[in-house]
């Protein structure tokens, strides 16, 4: 049999692979090239067979020569630069949940934090619920609008009554529904757009003058690195602050648990 595109493209999967399964290179072949096999996972697997010199209802094979000169692939890796906030009085809160928040204690946080001239205010994630993008069964009739409005007058409100001078926000699990949405549905838009688009944007962060963080990303206050929580995936022995240490091994500050 002479060499065909088909022929190529199974001899270098078979150099890539010589130890996986002739079905499993069958299956890939027609995942990766499905076009150029018809998709017909038998025809793909026939000619696996061949190249691998095997003879039918046989098991042996000849070995493939082995590889020279091969570069290792790109690393994929996404490297976050730990986050510094500037020297001064920060207040730091999270899990607000809009619109499902609790006033309560936001207005004793604001209270409190009137009374400390404060510089800056950190989010430490779940301000928004996003509970309209959730995978999970909704409590109510889904409304994203109603909660980006929701989420905006909260926004403006905290800023109105604190006046401060910095303003960061470091999305949170449920910040991250909404990229991780518009993956699922627009998988051509990604990840990293859809949430800027999504949340930037529509929210008026920049307006706003609130700096948005990558999601993951470690914030540090001097020597105190902050956590979101759900990054770290403890389990939940005793308490939150000790699977924090035993995570750590040193201090730690995390919201979420």
């Amino acid at each position: 049999m002479p060499t065909t595109k088909k022929g190529k493209i199974v001899r270098a999967t078979l150099e890539r692979f010589p130890d996986v399964s002739s079905l499993a290179v069958s299956r890939y072949l027609i995942n990766e090239y499905g076009e150029v096999f018809d998709h017909d996972i038998q025809k793909a697997r026939e000619l696996v067979r061949y190249h691998r010199g095997l003879k039918k209802g046989g098991h042996n094979f000849t070995p493939l020569p082995v590889r020279h000169n091969i570069k290792p692939p790109q690393t994929q890796r996404t490297l976050r630069t730990p986050y510094d906030l500037s020297p001064g009085l920060w207040l730091t809160f999270a899990d607000v949940h809009v619109p499902f928040h609790e006033m309560k204690p936001i207005e004793a946080m604001i209270k409190h934090a009137q009374t400390w001239k404060i510089d800056g205010i950190f989010i430490d994630g779940d301000f928004q619920d996003c509970e309209a993008a959730s995978f999970w069964m909704p409590t109510k009739k889904r409304n994203f609008d109603l909660e980006i409005e929701a989420t905006i007058d909260m926004f403006d409100f905290i800023n109105a009554e604190l006046k401060p001078k910095k303003r960061v926000y470091k999305p949170g699990n449920h910040e991250d529904r909404l990229p991780r949405l518009f993956a699922n549905k627009m998988p051509e838009i990604g990840m990293s757009m859809g949430g800027i688009v999504a949340q930037t944007e529509v929210l008026g962060f920049e307006s706003r003058q609130i700096e948005y963080l990558d999601s993951l990303q470690v914030v540090m206050a001097g020597k105190l690195p902050i956590f979101h929580g759900h990054e770290l995936r403890y389990s939940s022995v005793v308490n939150p602050a000790r699977g924090l240490f035993l995570k750590l091994k040193s201090w730690g500050m995390t919201t979420h648990s």
